[in-house]
């Protein structure tokens, strides 16, 4: 559909199901992985070698979309998808076990619908306040509207009784530090991707293919950290190891506030 838009107002939401899509399939598979490896070294190595394979697709696909835009058009970068999707929709059921838990869990509804619309209400007032300003009443509005939906998503999910995120898993340090680093790191990420894609194509004037490959140092990079991540929460802990992680990141992004506007930047912004 992404690539049949005839508007702004269709392509948003095609992107939205895709991001759906993404929800549904991500902790799927890492609930494979975490089901069919035992815990200890080979599950950190699936888990390892799962970040470096997710990196890898992301550069992949910035460069595939490059050539596809330059060679053909922005639509092709949505079509390409539909073939891979046919293909996983085949191949899948053929190598993953059937696996279903013996009583069928209840849909937390309520949670699922106060988070979903908590975290939309957050984005959009965030959005309204890069346009109009901290003090803008819309964008105060739909802060206060996300901070409430969240806590109310708190409230039930600590009375439910087959609650989507269990509070007592979120009261556990290791949880809780651990998905605020995660947040953090992919916040960074993505909010670095979509400022440079305008940076690179908009002020250093360069083709989507260009860019495209600019991106995959990032993506080599994230697949080289995904690779020896496991030896070095083996060689120390996994929170010296988040914590190194994070010191490297903040570093490498600070340092991009040095960029200018000629080509000369660039290897700064491949260095970081």
């Amino acid at each position: 559909a992404g690539g049949l838009a005839t508007s702004p107002e269709m392509l948003i939401a095609a992107r939205v199901f895709q991001g759906l899509a993404t929800a549904a399939v991500t902790p799927a598979g890492l609930s494979l992985l975490t089901t069919s490896f035992p815990e200890g070294p080979l599950r950190q190595k699936a888990l390892g070698l799962n970040g470096a394979l997710m990196s890898a697709g992301f550069t992949t696909g910035a460069i595939l979309g490059g050539v596809l835009t330059d060679l053909l058009s922005w639509r092709w970068a949505f079509f390409i998808n539909v073939p891979v999707a046919l293909a996983v929709l085949f191949i899948a059921p053929t190598v993953i076990k059937e696996s279903r838990p013996s009583v069928r869990p209840k849909m937390d509804l309520p949670g699922a619908t106060a988070v979903t619309l908590g975290l939309l209400a957050l984005i959009y007032g965030l959005t309204q306040a890069g346009e109009h300003g901290w003090g803008s009443g819309g964008a105060l509005g739909w802060l206060a509207a996300g901070v409430v939906l969240l806590v109310a998503f708190y409230a039930i999910e600590s009375k439910s009784a087959a609650p989507l995120v269990p509070v007592s898993v979120l009261k556990k340090k290791t949880v809780a530090w651990g998905n605020i680093a995660g947040l953090i790191a992919f916040l960074t990420e993505t909010s670095l991707v979509f400022l440079m894609t305008l940076y690179l194509q908009e002020v250093l004037d360069f083709s989507p293919l260009t860019a495209g490959l600019s991106f995959g140092v990032l993506g080599i990079g994230t697949v080289i950290g995904g690779s020896i991540a496991p030896r070095v929460i083996a060689a120390t802990n996994t929170r010296n190891t988040l914590i190194m992680g994070g010191v490297l990141q903040a570093v490498a992004t600070l340092s991009l506030v040095a960029l200018g506007e000629t080509s000369s930047s660039m290897w700064l912004l491949l260095a970081a």
